[in-house]
Protein backbone atom coordinates (compact mmCIF):
# COMPACT_ATOMS: atom_id res chain seq x y z
CA UNK A 1 0.00 0.00 0.00
CA UNK A 2 3.19 2.15 0.06
CA UNK A 3 2.64 3.00 -3.55
CA UNK A 4 -0.89 4.55 -3.22
CA UNK A 5 -0.38 8.39 -4.18
CA UNK A 6 -3.72 9.65 -4.06
CA UNK A 7 -3.71 12.21 -1.62
CA UNK A 8 -6.94 11.25 -0.43
CA UNK A 9 -6.60 7.67 -0.44
CA UNK A 10 -3.11 8.50 1.60
CA UNK A 11 -5.18 10.81 3.83
CA UNK A 12 -8.06 7.85 4.86
CA UNK A 13 -5.34 5.20 5.36
CA UNK A 14 -3.98 7.56 7.68
CA UNK A 15 -6.59 8.38 9.45
CA UNK A 16 -7.67 4.52 9.71
CA UNK A 17 -4.27 3.60 11.08
CA UNK A 18 -4.45 6.52 13.76
CA UNK A 19 -7.89 5.25 14.80
CA UNK A 20 -6.82 1.60 14.62
CA UNK A 21 -3.45 2.39 16.95
CA UNK A 22 -6.42 3.42 19.79
CA UNK A 23 -6.66 0.17 21.51
CA UNK A 24 -9.99 1.33 23.36
CA UNK A 25 -11.34 2.61 19.60
CA UNK A 26 -10.44 -0.82 18.25
CA UNK A 27 -12.18 -2.78 20.99
CA UNK A 28 -15.43 -0.99 20.49
CA UNK A 29 -15.35 -1.25 16.19
CA UNK A 30 -14.79 -5.28 17.05
CA UNK A 31 -17.87 -5.32 18.81
CA UNK A 32 -19.87 -3.28 17.50
CA UNK A 33 -19.13 -5.10 14.36
CA UNK A 34 -19.64 -8.60 16.59
CA UNK A 35 -23.30 -6.79 17.34
CA UNK A 36 -24.16 -6.48 13.66
CA UNK A 37 -23.55 -10.34 12.84
CA UNK A 38 -25.36 -11.40 16.30
CA UNK A 39 -27.92 -9.65 15.41
CA UNK A 40 -28.08 -10.72 11.97
CA UNK A 41 -27.91 -14.37 13.39
CA UNK A 42 -30.89 -13.40 15.41
CA UNK A 43 -33.07 -12.54 12.46
CA UNK A 44 -31.96 -15.62 10.43
CA UNK A 45 -33.28 -17.30 13.62
CA UNK A 46 -36.59 -15.41 13.73
CA UNK A 47 -37.18 -15.73 10.10
CA UNK A 48 -36.60 -19.72 10.74
CA UNK A 49 -39.07 -20.02 13.65
CA UNK A 50 -41.59 -17.60 11.57
CA UNK A 51 -41.45 -20.32 8.28
CA UNK A 52 -41.76 -23.14 10.94
CA UNK A 53 -44.74 -21.80 12.35
CA UNK A 54 -46.84 -20.48 8.98
CA UNK A 55 -46.01 -23.84 7.83
CA UNK A 56 -47.50 -25.66 11.10
CA UNK A 57 -50.33 -23.57 11.25
CA UNK A 58 -51.31 -24.39 7.50
CA UNK A 59 -50.90 -28.27 8.43
CA UNK A 60 -53.23 -27.42 11.15
CA UNK A 61 -55.94 -25.54 9.37
CA UNK A 62 -56.00 -28.52 6.84
CA UNK A 63 -55.23 -32.02 8.33
CA UNK A 64 -56.01 -31.08 12.20
CA UNK A 65 -53.69 -31.23 15.38
CA UNK A 66 -49.86 -32.28 14.04
CA UNK A 67 -48.24 -35.52 15.07
CA UNK A 68 -45.40 -35.10 17.09
CA UNK A 69 -43.55 -36.85 14.15
CA UNK A 70 -44.75 -33.81 12.12
CA UNK A 71 -43.65 -31.44 14.68
CA UNK A 72 -40.66 -33.21 14.89
CA UNK A 73 -39.24 -32.34 11.10
CA UNK A 74 -41.03 -29.39 11.31
CA UNK A 75 -38.12 -28.53 14.55
CA UNK A 76 -35.82 -30.09 12.26
CA UNK A 77 -36.45 -28.87 8.81
CA UNK A 78 -34.28 -26.47 7.01
CA UNK A 79 -34.85 -23.31 4.92
CA UNK A 80 -35.43 -25.36 1.85
CA UNK A 81 -37.74 -28.42 3.70
CA UNK A 82 -39.89 -25.82 4.91
CA UNK A 83 -40.24 -23.90 1.36
CA UNK A 84 -40.82 -27.04 -0.65
CA UNK A 85 -43.69 -28.32 2.08
CA UNK A 86 -45.01 -24.98 2.10
CA UNK A 87 -45.76 -25.55 -1.61
CA UNK A 88 -46.92 -28.94 -1.14
CA UNK A 89 -49.76 -28.21 1.38
CA UNK A 90 -51.75 -26.81 -0.82
CA UNK A 91 -52.17 -30.21 -3.36
CA UNK A 92 -51.51 -32.79 -0.41
CA UNK A 93 -54.36 -35.20 0.45
CA UNK A 94 -53.25 -36.17 3.34
CA UNK A 95 -50.33 -35.79 5.72
CA UNK A 96 -47.46 -38.17 4.58
CA UNK A 97 -48.28 -36.41 1.14
CA UNK A 98 -46.29 -32.89 2.36
CA UNK A 99 -43.19 -34.77 4.09
CA UNK A 100 -42.43 -37.37 1.39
Amino acid sequence: MSTISHPPVKEALEHLKHMYSDEEFRLLVERREQGLVDAEDMLDYARHEGAVASVATQITHKFGPLPDWASARLTHASDADLKRWTLRVLDAQNLEDIFA
